[in-house]
This record gives structure tokens, sequence and C-alpha cells, in this order.
């Protein structure tokens, strides 16, 4: 599939304001095992979960594509970037700098994009 390169990148950039850790909240909030364990009759169906659907199927389209072209290090470049972090924060957890993070980063939406 052919990926424009500005909307891809643009969506790595805001996926994680679209992304919420909603699962473990709800986890949180169970006090017993018992709790979790639970049979009721009242199926609650959370229309929360289903908002993002279109970037959640795109975020998983590119995540296949890029364990397919992206190296081990671009991978986990394009995981953190989604998280919402920065070039330079990136580039401490992997010793190199901010400038080598976005030249790894383009390499990889070039080998997407292609």
């Amino acid at each position: 599939m052919k990926y424009d390169k500005k909307a891809v990148k643009l969506f790595i950039k805001n996926y994680h304001k679209h992304s919420d850790s909603q699962d473990i909240d709800q986890v949180e909030d169970i006090e017993d095992i018992d709790d979790f364990f639970s049979i009721s009759d009242s199926v609650v169906y959370d229309m929360e979960d289903s908002t993002h659907i279109d970037e959640i199927a795109f975020f998983n389209e590119l995540e296949a594509v890029i364990e397919q072209v992206g190296t081990m290090k671009q991978q986990c470049i394009f995981y953190l970037m989604c998280e919402g972090r920065r070039l330079n924060d990136i580039g401490k957890i992997f010793n190199v700098s901010g400038k080598r993070v976005r030249q790894l980063y383009d390499d990889l939406l070039n080998k997407i994009c292609e």
C-alpha cells in the first residue's frame, strides 16, 4: 500500500492524543478478585472504545509494515514517537543525538512511503 509521508508523520506525531490507557484504569478499579469474576445480566457497552477505530486500524497497519521493513531501533523509535516522546528524549534512551534519531525516523518513513 502507498502511504503519504506527510500524513504518516502527522499521524505518528498525534497518535498519543488518541490512545488511552483506559484498560489499565479499569483493572485498578477492581478491589476484590470476586468483583473481577462476578457475573451479571447487565452488559455495559462503552462508546468511548469505538470512537477512534480508524486511528487504531491505521496504527495496526503501520505497525505491521514497520515490523517488516524497519530495523529494531526504528521500530522502537516508532513506538516512542507514537507515545508522544520527543526526538531528544529518544536520543537519550539510545545514547545518540536527536539529529541521529531524526535520520533513523526519516529513513523509516522513506521505507514505508516507497
